[in-house]
């Protein structure tokens, strides 16, 4: 019982970085193409929203797998006395 609250602790903890990042990454990424083409993203073409939006997402399952890493060894590790 006491392992499987773990792991809902580690899910809600992956959860919430995963939204954090996308946050970040959305801002960076489509925040940054504006800036960069002048062109504000009601403008934009299907195929440049597309390639933006899996841009995001790439990026944003990267940083949630490599951030979730250290969550796993807190979350999940061996723990003195088992």
């Amino acid at each position: 019982a006491a392992r499987r609250a773990e792991v809902r602790k580690f899910r809600a903890a992956v959860a919430t970085v995963a939204v954090a990042v996308g946050c970040v990454m959305g801002r960076a990424i489509l925040g940054g193409t504006v800036e960069q083409f002048q062109l504000p993203i009601g403008d934009w073409s299907a195929q440049m929203v597309i390639m933006q939006s899996l841009m995001v997402l790439l990026y944003t399952l990267v940083f949630t797998l490599l951030l979730s890493i250290p969550l796993w060894y807190f979350f999940l590790g061996e723990k003195e006395g088992r």
